[in-house]
């Protein structure tokens, strides 16, 4: 192994080496009263060493959340893949798996995914960390538009799943945010009052969905 190569594996360890001590952070003191001081204290590296891998500390958390939206957009990508022939209904039970099955992946990071990725935060990545998670996120909304547009009834390009996959969305971050509330106010058990959550919500969804295609027409009109 070159130089180069060396230096490049101990860059990447190093890298990993904050994000983990950042988590183990958070996981204690939340990700809002966490400092650059305390991750560089964990990681037993100085403060200064943290800026040359990271812009800022919403960088830092925000390259958290890389690990459970490839996760995520991964796993919707391999619905189409595997459940193309078969009904939405499927379908949709299939993402409600994968929503599962991404928050048992991180439970603290995706429980705080939508406000590690807030807008304010978002301006304040380089580049090519936003690119990242911009890229991802249209991955994700495109797997999710394929699913739900070959579904559509054969008609003149009547779609009546239109717009699902922008549902979905707002479903996803909606029971995010309410869970993380919930555990607040109530010292619920997150875990608990997810999978509650979840399946409340697909099941509202999976309506959602069949209503809109026995509301469709049959065919064109005249």
């Amino acid at each position: 192994m070159g130089i180069e190569d060396r230096k490049m594996r101990e860059r990447r360890q190093r890298k990993q080496l904050i994000l983990a001590a950042a988590k183990k952070v958070a996981a204690v003191k939340g990700f809002r009263k966490t400092t650059m001081c305390q991750i560089a204290r964990e990681a037993e590296i100085s403060p200064g060493t943290i800026y040359l891998y990271f812009k800022n500390k919403e960088e830092l958390f925000s390259s958290l959340v890389l690990y459970p939206l490839q996760f995520i957009e991964l796993s919707i990508r391999d619905i189409w893949r595997t459940h193309q022939k078969e009904n939405i209904e499927k379908k949709i039970v299939a993402l409600h798996r994968v929503l599962i099955e991404a928050y048992q992946f991180d439970p603290l990071i995706f429980a705080n995914m939508f406000h590690l990725l807030s807008v304010e935060k978002l301006d304040c990545l380089t580049p090519p960390v936003l690119s990242q998670v911009k890229q991802i996120f249209r991955d994700i909304h495109k797997h999710l538009n394929v699913i739900f547009y070959h579904d559509k009834v054969k008609t003149e390009s009547i779609n009546p799943l239109e717009g699902m996959e922008n549902l979905f969305f707002v479903l996803l971050s909606g029971i995010v945010i309410w869970s993380s509330i919930r555990n607040q106010l109530f010292e619920e058990d997150t875990i608990g009052n997810y999978s509650e959550s979840c399946n409340a919500a697909i099941d509202l969804f999976l309506r959602a969905s069949q209503t809109a295609l026995s509301c469709a027409p049959t065919g064109p009109s005249h």
